[in-house]
């Protein structure tokens, strides 16, 4: 080992002398900094980080520098949820996204948008809007190459192409691919149809509802296929014509 290199190694060593978070940003900015030299820095590098992360999660073999992060990680694989919100009882695996989630039952929102001025009242919800003024689309489908900013969508609009309904309904059954759908449905069981159509006299819950069923009259399709042009009255149907072409090109 020459000195430069030998210096190197003495750096790394001092900075990780202090204790390590399960982030390690200071070795994250330290790769970054020397990724394009050719030397063999980054061996060194992983020999040093090595000695830190010695606790080791039996479940996914992940490594972690402390006995305190290996047990917030367990919680991942357990559900284990200790610290409940004392106003709605709502649960959450680490005690600081409980103190986040305390300050949605306040009126304070001091995260303000400076595009939009929409305000925000924990961190990570501001973050997640923030992108989508970016226009960003990094998280594409694999299957039909639609792109979404945020991971969660992508997530959801998998469901389309598996045909996975993993929520389903206590009182009939019928099952549902998010669990947005599902709640919106257990308020057919419970709540009055106070939306009323004037032309056939059937009743809906939602107005959107009654909205989407007036179209049924009118013979009205205002949701038109990107691909082929075909209209639909529905953008539930027109999502199921467009797994159709998706498959189509997957053939060709």
């Amino acid at each position: 080992m020459n000195d430069v290199q030998e210096s190197q190694k003495l750096t790394v060593d001092d900075i990780f002398g202090k204790e390590l978070s399960e982030e390690n940003g200071m070795l994250r900015e330290h790769l970054y900094n020397y990724s394009e030299r050719k030397n063999n820095l980054h061996e060194t590098c992983s020999e040093v980080l090595a000695r830190f992360l010695y606790e080791k999660c039996e479940a996914c073999g992940k490594m972690f520098s402390t006995e305190g992060n290996l047990r917030r990680h367990l919680l991942i694989h357990t559900n284990e949820r200790p610290f409940a919100c004392e106003i709605c009882n709502r649960a959450f695996a680490e005690k600081s996204t409980l103190q986040a989630h305390f300050s949605t039952h306040s009126n304070e929102k001091p995260y303000v948008c400076e595009v939009c001025g929409k305000a925000f009242s924990v961190l990570p919800s501001f973050r997640k809007h923030s992108v989508l003024h970016l226009n960003l689309k990094p998280h594409k489908c694999e299957i039909c190459g639609k792109a979404f900013n945020i991971k969660g969508n992508l997530g959801r609009h998998l469901l389309i192409h598996t045909n996975e309904k993993a929520h389903v309904c206590d009182i009939c059954k019928k099952a549902f691919t998010q669990k947005g759908h599902l709640d919106a449905h257990l308020l057919t069981h419970t709540r009055e149809r106070s939306h009323i159509c004037e032309i056939c006299g059937k009743g809906f819950i939602r107005k959107t509802h009654l909205q989407r069923h007036f179209l049924s009259h009118t013979k009205e399709k205002p949701y038109e296929c990107d691909v082929c042009g075909k209209p639909y009255q529905s953008k539930f149907n027109l999502n199921k014509h467009s797994l159709a072409h998706s498959k189509e090109a997957n053939h060709v």
